[in-house]
């Protein structure tokens, strides 16, 4: 065996043995070869106990009660569709709304099963870069005065229908493309006040008429209009 190898095992079994024949230094005892046992004797895990098996849902002896309409608060308005007539439904939301994301798919489901009654309401102008309606191409020129409810300069709570007031200035315009053809009429919802100006609605390049909107007080006003067959 070469002298270092032998020597470095008696150094080894020296500083092992030195606490069991010298008691000062008993707390600095290395490594007992008899516990060498221990250290591997780990206890064995015991296996887990199995969950309980829950019993299976059941049905109810008795069915739930309308858990839409319980009172049949709907039932006009079922009755409505079932009619030869129009229905109008309002649907306030937030972005998706005015982004016609949702209430698109809702009007095209309700129009497939009861009958097509038109687009719908629609604002002049675009308050929003978002704002959308399906089935309609809208542009507007930049002379339009646009005020938002809650944060317009406007305080007199005349922001229509759709919560949105415009005011046009001179040579204000604004155009409508409808996709579907069929559409007989339109109506446009305007605000009756002192000093009011005058507008102008056309299809195909052929004016279909003209409003005054100048009145004594403010008022709500409204102005229908024939559409000619096959304009857009």
């Amino acid at each position: 065996m070469p002298r270092k190898t032998a020597l470095t095992i008696a150094t080894f079994a020296a500083l092992i043995l030195l606490p069991q024949v010298a008691p000062a230094l008993k707390n600095y005892q290395s490594l007992d070869p008899r516990n060498l046992i221990s250290i591997f004797n780990l206890p064995i895990p015991k296996p887990k106990a199995e969950s309980p098996v829950l019993p299976k849902h059941q049905a109810a002896e008795q069915p739930p009660s309308n858990l839409v309409d319980p009172k049949h608060e709907l039932d006009h308005f079922y009755d409505a569709l079932l009619k030869n007539g129009v229905v109008r439904i309002l649907h306030y939301g937030d972005s998706p709304t005015t982004g016609d994301l949702i209430t698109a798919d809702a009007r095209a489901a309700l129009q497939k099963e009861f009958g097509d009654g038109g687009t719908g309401f629609i604002l002049i102008a675009r308050p929003w870069a978002w704002y959308n309606h399906r089935g309609v191409e809208m542009d507007a020129s930049s002379q339009w005065k646009i005020d938002i409810a809650g944060i317009a300069q406007a305080k007199d709570g005349m922001h229509g229908l759709g919560g949105v007031s415009f005011v046009g200035g001179p040579g204000a315009t604004a155009h409508w493309r409808l996709r579907n053809g069929q559409h007989a009429a339109i109506e446009i919802a305007y605000l009756a006040q002192p000093e009011g100006g005058a507008f102008e609605v056309a299809a195909e390049d052929k004016s279909l008429g003209e409003v005054e909107t100048a009145a004594d007080v403010k008022t709500p006003g409204y102005a229908s209009f024939k559409i000619p067959a096959g304009a857009s």
